[in-house]
C-alpha cells in the first residue's frame, strides 16, 4: 500500500505519518541534530526559496498535517522520550501545564510533588477568599476558624522542628506572629498566603531573639 502524504500549507510541503517528508513530490531529507549547546535536538527540515533557507521544526510540522489538535500554542510531547523519532503515532499536541507536568514526571518529579503545589495553589486561593470576605462583611469568624485549624498547628510544628524552640518561646512568637497577621489584615493589606508570611516573620523574631527566656 502507498504511503499517504498530507500537503502542509507552506513550502511544497508534504509528510507522511512516519515523517517522511515530499517538496513538489519529491522525497527529501529530515535532518538531524544530536546536541547542540548540550541539548538534544528534535529533527528539522531546511528548505530553499529566493536565496534565503528556512529551518522548520519537523515534529512540529507532522503533527500540523496528522493530529487534529494541533494548534500553535502547544507544545510537542514525545512519548518514547526520543526527539529523534518523529512518527505521527509518537507525537502528543498538549497544553503547556500538561507537558511541562508530563516532562516533570519523565525527569523523576514525584507525583505527590506536584500535587502539593496543587494543594498550596489552592490554600492561597482560599486564604485570598478569606481576605477578600473580611474586607465585605468586617467578619473575622472564617478567617479565625481557618488560622485555628490550619495556621497555629503548622506554626507550632515550624518552631520547634525548624528552630527547636520549647513551648514557652514557641507560644510567644506565634501569638505575635498571628496578632501582626491580624493587623495587617484589619489595614486593608492584601493578605493571601497567611502560612508563608507568617514564618517569614517567625524567621525575624527568632534572629533578633524575641521570646527568650532563661527559664524555658
Amino acid at each position: 500500500m502507498e504511503e499517504e502524504y498530507r500537503k502542509l500549507p507552506f513550502g511544497g510541503l508534504s509528510v507522511s505519518e512516519k515523517g517522511d517528508f515530499k517538496r513538489n513530490g519529491k522525497s527529501i531529507k529530515v535532518r538531524g541534530y544530536n546536541e547542540v549547546s548540550g541539548l538534544r535536538r528534535t529533527m528539522s527540515v531546511v528548505i530553499g526559496s529566493n536565496g534565503k533557507r528556512y529551518r522548520y521544526n519537523a515534529a512540529r510540522l507532522v503533527a500540523m498535517a496528522w493530529d487534529d489538535g494541533y494548534s500553535e500554542d502547544k507544545e510537542i510531547f514525545f512519548k518514547d522520550g526520543n526527539c529523534h523519532n518523529i512518527k505521527a503515532c509518537n507525537l502528543e499536541c498538549l497544553k503547556p501545564f500538561k507537558y511541562n507536568l508530563k516532562m516533570s514526571e519523565r525527569r523523576g518529579v514525584k507525583k505527590d510533588t506536584v500535587d502539593k503545589k496543587r494543594r498550596k495553589l489552592k490554600n492561597i486561593i482560599n486564604e485570598a477568599r478569606l481576605t477578600l470576605d473580611y474586607y465585605d462583611n468586617g467578619d473575622f469568624s472564617e478567617i479565625n476558624k481557618h488560622i485555628e485549624k490550619d495556621i497555629i498547628p503548622e506554626l507550632q510544628r515550624y518552631c520547634m522542628v525548624q528552630y527547636r524552640l520549647g513551648k514557652y518561646r514557641t507560644t510567644k512568637i506565634v501569638s505575635q506572629v498571628l496578632s501582626d497577621l491580624y493587623a495587617k489584615i484589619d489595614e486593608g493589606c492584601a493578605m493571601y498566603c497567611y502560612e508563608w508570611w507568617c514564618k517569614l516573620q517567625i524567621r525575624k523574631l527568632v534572629k533578633n531573639g524575641f521570646g527568650y527566656s532563661k527559664a524555658e
